[in-house]
């Protein structure tokens, strides 16, 4: 079955039947939705039914999508939305699981198809989610002028990376990185290695045919991560999976990414 990648530039998301085949855990939490029907997941050493299921950052699971899709979100735990959903949802536990069969709270689902869902749809429903759980909506931030220039500096810059926008913009390392903190709630260094990945991702996808590991290496060093060696890194530690699984060797999968970056804030 077809399966589906999407770069944000502040989380990833993933659609498609999520059959781990391993027990995995990562810094990231990890909110899960079954499109169709309850999914099957292990979690602290039970198999449980699940249609919508929230795991803390760092908690071993094992998810059995079986053959039905599944749309997951990872999200960073000293984000914004890591603190409201820890502090809101979680509270004191690392699981919450919504396991009724039915649609929850009649929320729109999305059928299987051969053609991706955009990014828009995609985060679109991650705020339905959020409004679900923690009655917050999202609204665009105001006050953005240092996140503005770092944003139309990065549109000029080849590799995308914190020295780089320095010496561009001109200001004190420190400096930037706390005002764009301030401003967006957001760490820079995390914004910025977004950036490289979707970079890399929009520089596969105009090639006509799935390239070797030297091609792959290049993009990636081209792109500001430190070849594909990096990008395993970053991939195995934020979201405990290989960089292989987001590649678009296979047939029918799509990586999207999202083009421009929107920040939020959840009131």
């Amino acid at each position: 079955m077809f399966r589906h990648g999407y770069i944000f530039h502040d989380f990833l998301a993933e659609a498609g039947p999520l059959n781990d085949g391993k027990v995995r855990t990562h810094r990231c939490l990890q909110l899960i939705y079954g499109v169709n029907k309850p999914f099957r997941i292990r979690l602290q050493g039970e198999w449980r039914e699940c249609r919508i299921c929230l795991i803390d950052n760092g908690v071993d699971h094992f998810i059995s999508g079986e053959d039905d899709w599944q749309i997951c979100y990872f999200i960073y735990p000293d984000s914004p939305l890591g603190y409201l959903l820890k502090s809101a949802v979680l509270k004191e536990s690392v699981v919450s699981v919504l396991n009724q069969d039915e649609d929850p709270a009649h929320i729109r689902t999305y059928q299987p198809a051969v053609r991706p869902m955009s990014c828009d749809d995609i985060r679109g429903l991650f705020e339905t989610f959020i409004y679900l759980f923690t009655g917050k909506r999202t609204v665009l931030r105001n006050g953005l002028a240092l996140a503005e220039g770092v944003r139309g500096a990065l549109d000029s810059l080849q590799e995308q990376t914190l020295a780089e926008l320095v010496s561009v913009l001109n200001v004190d390392q420190e400096e930037l990185i706390d005002g764009f903190k301030r401003e967006t709630e957001m760490d820079l260094r995390t914004f910025l290695m977004h950036r490289r990945m979707i970079k890399f991702y929009d520089a596969l996808e105009l090639l006509d045919e799935h390239p070797g590991f030297d091609v792959l290496d290049e993009l990636a060093r081209k792109s500001g991560i430190a070849g594909l060696s990096g990008l395993d890194r970053m991939f195995e530690d934020f979201f405990g999976m290989p960089y292989l699984r987001w590649l678009n060797s296979d047939a029918g999968t799509v990586i999207v990414t999202e083009k421009k970056p929107v920040f939020l804030v959840y009131s």
